[in-house]
């Protein structure tokens, strides 16, 4: 599949090209930027730790809800530093914000596909941030695990030119949402392509629909507008970024510090249920029951 909104890593220019996209539409998709050989593994590594849910710290997914699954995108594979903090991406985001720039937050997403709504459509404001002076402080960063059309990012091309209301964050809320509803465009792409956008256009995830869909969310704001600090803090495998010059780790984060503390982080903050109160202190009873089985067998 081609996209309308597609710039081919194998043409010379395709880093000026991707950023002329990113001024005129807010987005833009990179094909052919990675070796076959890693887009293959990046796609095994995440179908390993999606397969099997987390249980009592064990290696696997996390679950908060019955629509998505997640899980910490620089701790699933070894190749996702090299992917997201690719040094082109970094050039195409530096040029277009005009700015050195540092990394928001890596994760890796499931959604079920359960033909349900649950993440509207929305656009990012810069409320979070230190200085937003206008519309390009910051882009997101979608990598494709997989060939994506149904459920594949969307995106209102021109949306990131419109001014900004900071109360308004879904488009639902919009004096023009009927007609800029009528201007989303499907952002398709092929394993291993990557989005990149303006996150202050409008955007989301196609819903509803019945296809799962994975991908790696990251992205990248301003230096100066984000206060040289992270959205949060992003836990990574020291032995991944070996690969990763001084600027592709300053990009992610290495000199930096953050808004939000790594236990704050969205993937684990949830409301207990009651039927999770009931087997953690199952769990806590059964570890009782071993310690005090094991006591008795050296009373024997």
């Amino acid at each position: 599949m081609i996209s309308e909104f597609a710039v081919s890593a194998k043409s010379s220019d395709f880093e000026e090209n991707a950023v002329r996209r990113l001024e005129h539409d807010g987005v833009v998709v990179i094909t052919d930027l990675f070796e076959e050989q890693i887009v293959r593994q990046i796609a095994l590594d995440s179908e390993r730790v999606m397969s099997t849910p987390s249980s009592r710290g064990s290696f696997g997914y996390i679950a908060k809800d019955p629509f998505k699954r997640l899980y910490d995108g620089f701790l699933f594979s070894e190749h996702t530093a090299s992917t997201v903090a690719h040094l082109s991406i970094i050039s195409i985001i530096e040029a277009y914000l005009q700015d050195n720039i540092l990394m928001t937050e890596c994760l890796l997403k499931r959604d079920l596909g359960t033909n349900l709504t649950y993440f509207p459509y929305h656009r990012h404001t810069g409320t979070d941030l230190v200085a937003a002076t206008n519309n390009r402080f910051g882009c997101g960063v979608i990598y494709y695990i997989h060939d994506t059309e149904e459920g594949a990012f969307c995106y209102v091309p021109g949306s990131h030119k419109l001014p900004l209301d900071k109360d308004i964050t879904l488009l639902s809320e919009s004096l023009e949402c009927e007609e800029l509803s009528r201007e989303i465009r499907r952002v398709e792409g092929n394993e291993g392509s990557v989005v990149i956008f303006n996150e202050a256009g409008w955007h989301g995830p196609e819903q509803p629909v019945t296809t799962p869909r994975t991908v790696i969310l990251s992205g990248y704001q301003s230096k100066q507008s984000s206060g040289n600090k992270t959205r949060t803090e992003m836990p990574i495998l020291i032995s991944n970024i070996r690969e990763l010059n001084s600027s592709q780790r300053d990009a992610i984060g290495f000199s930096s510090d953050s808004r939000a503390k790594y236990a704050d982080y969205h993937i684990r903050r949830r409301s207990e249920s009651l039927l999770e109160r009931i087997h953690r202190y199952c769990v806590i009873g059964e570890h009782q029951l071993s310690k005090w089985k094991k006591r008795l067998r050296t009373w024997e």
